[in-house]
């Protein structure tokens, strides 16, 4: 948000930009998440030969009937 849109534009402008940080937040903070788990399952990989590292990604969405 810029110094003119701060002062000179309504406040839902206002909203808008703090609800794009809160989403934009919330998603760094699933990717790390995610990454955690991939570490783990490396780190697992290489102490126990029963574990094994994914072959493929994990899903981070369902797959829809459409």
């Amino acid at each position: 948000m810029t110094y003119d849109e701060f002062w000179n534009e309504s406040l839902d402008r206002l909203a808008a930009y703090w609800q794009a940080n809160q989403y934009s937040i919330e998603r760094k903070n699933q990717e790390l998440w995610i990454q955690g788990i991939y570490i783990r399952e490396a780190v697992a990989s290489t102490l126990s030969k029963k574990a094994k590292y994914p072959e493929k990604p994990y899903r981070l969405t369902e797959l829809s009937d459409a």
